[in-house]
């Protein structure tokens, strides 16, 4: 069975890009934010986004949200620790298809040991104006907040 995911703004003329991404949690109901790198050849460098990347070959969504958590933060977690969110389009990648997952554990920021990017933050709704989020990211956080209470 696919997972299923809530689509988040419209759903029209995806690209093949493909990228699984997940939401990590504290105890305090703050959400996981990554600093990008601004190196050439790096994506919407110098912006705040969300821990996950591209979707190999053979590969699914969730297998990908998955190895890219550890990959980004040293922290692994079992495909039966995540959860399919929301589904969107990323306006900055042409519309590459972005599956965001919520791991189901709280993790801790001295648990994450951050492999890829300048750094990270764990935020509130409250804060996420403060942050210069890359429009995706700002959609999905913006949606998790009011579903959860903000």
């Amino acid at each position: 069975m696919a997972d299923e995911f809530y689509t988040l703004g419209g759903w029209d003329n995806p690209d093949s890009y493909k990228a699984a991404i997940i939401l990590l949690t504290d105890k305090l109901g703050r959400v996981s934010i990554q600093f990008r790198d601004d190196f050439e050849g790096v994506a919407l460098g110098g912006l705040w986004g969300l821990f996950g990347g591209e979707i190999e070959d053979g590969e699914t969504a969730r297998q990908a949200a998955v190895r890219e958590l550890s990959e980004e933060t040293g922290i692994v977690v079992d495909q039966n620790d995540v959860t399919p969110f929301v589904k969107t389009l990323s306006e900055t990648s042409g519309n590459g298809q972005l599956y965001v997952y919520l791991c189901n554990r709280i993790v801790d920021a001295s648990e994450l040991s951050l492999q890829e990017g300048a750094g990270f933050a764990y935020i509130h709704h409250g804060q996420l104006d403060q942050f210069n989020l890359i429009p995706a990211a700002n959609r999905v956080l913006s949606y998790y907040f009011t579903k959860n209470g903000g």
